[in-house]
């Protein structure tokens, strides 16, 4: 039986991927195990969407208490700082009982405490760099890194060469097999994703153009859990006609039949969506967190929007006003951004998780 432990505060759906693909791999025997971060969010007692996740899938779940390194000062910043030592003792000890062969780093504070763990434990430790830039946990965790895998190679220059490997951004399985359409619906379904955690900017500004979108769109809204009680009452408050085109969701469960039914994705500009909005071709309107570590929210946007899938939207500059009309430009030109050239990164992206398995295997050597 051999041992692999992943971790990280996100990247979830890119572990899931990454395990599917090593379930394939016969003889061997996986024991696997996830290594998160206790509660979602800062100050507030609620466990993240991956301690339902893994469980479900076989993977053992272990949490500890992580602080994360937020990038906006906020009464949480300094406890959360706090937490960093206290997080490294229990994933030490956490560590010591799993005993893994392999440690694979999907980053985030989390991600950075496995790795150093890792390391003092004498264990091979992957970090996967999913961005077009560096994430800050995946810079301080290069050093104790066997290998850095990098999701795009534009990546690379932040970390040693000799350590990286251009290996793409997994795709999950059922995502793979969402077909490009060939015509907008009528009425165009418009998808809002906040991702796993949702989003308070996102959902504010979907609040109140809501009742002009629902005269021209059917619309699949998640808001992520905090927002999903808020919303449900306000769907309920619409007319009939209004409330069968809104659906509220706090968490998307068939993530690949959702892209099958939508037509155009309002999103943030994290690396695993901006992924999948180029692998199933679905035209969108992308509102990167401006604040990410090193913009990389920003570049992801910007190299979508370049590749002409995407619209990019400023944060700091944005209105609901503009939201609608940028919604509707995109629609006018629907066509042109579905058939754009994507080819560059999905071509990889499909094949990542059997190329990553390749480099867990080649570690256990």
């Amino acid at each position: 039986m051999k041992k692999i432990v992943f971790a990280g505060s996100h990247g979830a759906t890119t572990a899931v991927s990454i395990i599917q693909e090593l379930k394939k791999i016969k003889p061997i025997n996986w024991q696997i195990s996830w290594i998160g971060a206790r509660r979602a969010f800062e100050g507030i007692d609620r466990k993240p969407f991956e301690a339902r996740l893994f469980p479900k899938l076989g993977v053992a779940y272990y949490s500890v208490d992580a602080g994360r390194l937020q990038m906006k000062f906020s009464v949480w910043t300094l406890p959360a700082i706090l937490k960093v030592p206290y997080g490294l003792i229990q994933a030490y000890f956490l560590m010591r009982k799993i005993k893994p062969d392999v440690v694979f780093s999907l980053g985030g504070s989390v991600g950075f405490l496995a790795c150093l763990c890792g390391f003092l434990l004498r264990t091979r430790v992957l970090v996967h760099e999913q961005t077009f830039a560096a994430g800050r946990a995946n810079l301080l965790s290069s050093p104790f890194a066997t290998k850095i895998l990098l999701a795009r190679g534009e990546s690379g220059t932040f970390f040693p060469k000799r350590k990286t490997v251009l290996v793409g951004n997994p795709i999950r399985k059922s995502i793979k097999r969402v077909k490009p359409k060939r015509s907008i619906g009528n009425p165009p379904v418009l998808l809002v994703l906040g991702g796993s955690r949702g989003s308070k900017v996102l959902n504010k500004l979907l609040e109140q153009i809501l009742p002009e979108l629902l005269k021209n769109y059917h619309i699949i809204h998640q808001t992520g859990e905090l927002d999903y009680g808020r919303f449900l009452t306000l769907r309920q408050s619409f007319d009939k006609s209004a409330t069968q085109k809104y659906k509220v969701v706090a968490f998307i469960k068939d993530v690949a039949q959702t892209y099958i039914n939508s037509d155009i994705i309002v999103s943030r500009a994290g690396a695993n969506i901006v992924s999948e909005i180029m692998a199933v071709h679905r035209p969108a309107v992308l509102i990167p967190i401006p604040w990410t570590y090193k913009d990389e929210q920003v570049i992801s946007a910007r190299i979508a929007q370049n590749c002409g899938i995407s619209v990019t939207l400023n944060q700091n500059k944005i209105s609901p006003g503009r939201l609608l009309k940028t919604i509707e430009i995109v629609r006018s030109n629907w066509q042109g951004m579905a058939n754009s050239s994507v080819g560059k990164y999905t071509k990889l992206d499909f094949y990542s998780s059997r190329l990553i398995c390749k480099i867990i295997l080649s570690s256990l050597a």
